[in-house]
């Protein structure tokens, strides 16, 4: 059994998984045919009636179709909107910015960093120039 937690559904392992609902197996035996976890297996389930769902397919059809009710397929929709939701308002909050450690140094120690920063550009700059010189 391969451990596909984590990984992306493949095309082939969808149709695999639809063929082993219709069949009748279990969450729990397709769950360790796929190397996935239960809820991964059921919500994959949803997620594939959703794709289908189309004027010849309905959402009542379809979960008929694969065992679902219609109910937890809602639920599950449900906690996709609000997991969007989630996501878009977090997108939509300003990014606060880290804080900058305090660093417990005195103002002598201060002025000695920069002074040794500015040495530092000043060769860089210097490096700089002899490159383009040349």
């Amino acid at each position: 059994m391969n451990n596909n937690s984590g990984q992306e559904w493949t095309l082939d392992e969808d149709n695999k998984l639809m063929e082993q609902v219709l069949s009748g197996l279990s969450y729990e035996q397709i769950a360790l045919d796929h190397g996935r976890s239960y809820l991964s297996v059921s919500n994959r389930v949803y997620i594939n009636i959703k794709r289908m769902i189309d004027d010849n397919n309905s959402r009542e059809f379809l979960c008929a179709k694969y065992h679902v009710k219609p109910e937890d397929y809602d639920n599950f929709l449900e906690r996709q909107k609000k997991k969007y939701e989630n996501k878009r308002k977090k997108k939509s909050q300003p990014q606060q910015q880290p804080q900058q450690p305090q660093l417990a140094i005195n103002q002598d120690q201060y002025q000695e960093m920069i002074n040794l920063l500015r040495e530092i550009r000043d060769l860089l700059q210097i490096r700089r120039n002899k490159k383009t010189k040349q």
